[in-house]
């Protein structure tokens, strides 16, 4: 591996990390939306790792999408993605808060069934938003 690879995997375990800590710290204030910040920089830093190991990531795998063949339906088709990695990435930051509130309180299995619901839904909306499949 050159240098450079390893300073994309360092950039991208910096924002990974600070993704992580953003997102644990304030899961338990239960604010949803720096949450999301932190889901969104710990999948940049996710690909930047990913990037430096192999080469490619997320933007490579997004421009080799098999959009329409026309303008109207690509710009459609790259509005579809966006809107379900935006949904994901709520999504699983919603389950988040939710899991961390649920340690806070006495169990109840509703509030730990919903934290798994909305996590997965996110990652398979962002699974469909990316790979145009469920699995």
């Amino acid at each position: 591996m050159s240098v450079q690879n390893w300073l994309w995997m360092l950039v991208g375990f910096l924002v990974l990390s600070l993704g992580t800590a953003l997102g644990d710290v304030y899961m338990f204030r239960g604010e949803v939306p720096v949450v999301m910040v932190g889901v969104a920089l710990i999948v940049a830093g996710y690909q930047l790792i990913h990037y430096g190991c192999h080469g490619d990531g997320l933007v490579r795998t997004l421009s080799n999408h098999e959009f329409g063949g026309n303008s109207t339906e690509t710009v459609l088709d790259w509005a579809r993605t966006l809107v379900l990695l935006v949904l994901s990435v709520y999504l699983i930051a919603q389950g988040f808060v939710i899991g961390a509130q649920a340690t806070m309180q006495p169990l109840r299995l509703t509030s730990m069934l919903a934290c798994g619901l909305f996590i997965v839904g996110g990652y398979v909306a962002g699974h469909i938003g990316v790979h145009s499949e469920v699995l």
